[in-house]
């Protein structure tokens, strides 16, 4: 059973399943937050997926996957992100309403697709809803888009090690 808060949530009635709730919902803020700080990173190093990015600034995406039969009380398996004018992204809060959803749906066929395919093995599994043209863009990006290990690395131990590595 859960009772209503003050903000209109639903609140677990036991105090542990509360403290719980508290503590999984600050690691969820704390890993979009870490996630959105990736993206940004990847983001930075390759301009054409911001200038791709910067078309849709203003949007929040939702992010997620269906995940039905969670406990009550634990945030939901998805996140909200806003993009920025300059192409990167941000946390977005909960109840901002997203442009576009991209939610995957997990299965063993997913898994196997995936690890035939990588990415691109993905497409068939995702649910799509929305702004057409944003969820394209954000599909070019999850297929297209590759972190630069080498020039990361360069600043640690320059760049003919960085490559030979």
């Amino acid at each position: 059973m859960s009772r209503p808060a003050g903000d209109g949530d639903a609140r677990p009635a036991s105090p542990l399943r509360a403290l719980a709730a508290d503590a999984a919902a600050q690691v969820h803020r704390a890993a979009v937050a870490a996630l959105a700080a990736a993206l940004g990173h990847l983001l930075r190093q390759q301009d054409w997926a911001r200038l791709k990015l910067r078309m849709h600034a203003g949007a929040i995406v939702r992010l997620g996957v269906v995940a039905s039969g969670l406990p009550a009380g634990l945030p939901p398996a998805e996140i909200r992100l806003r993009i920025e004018s300059d192409g990167l992204v941000s946390a977005a809060e909960s109840h901002d309403a997203p442009r576009a959803t991209l939610l995957l749906e997990p299965s063993a066929a997913l898994l196997a697709d995936f690890t035939r395919q990588g990415v691109a093995g993905l497409s068939r599994h995702l649910r799509v809803d929305g702004a057409v043209m944003l969820a394209a863009a954000l599909g070019e990006l999850a297929r297209d888009l590759r972190w630069e290990a080498a020039e990361d690395l360069s600043r640690v131990v320059g760049d003919v090690a960085a490559h030979r590595l």
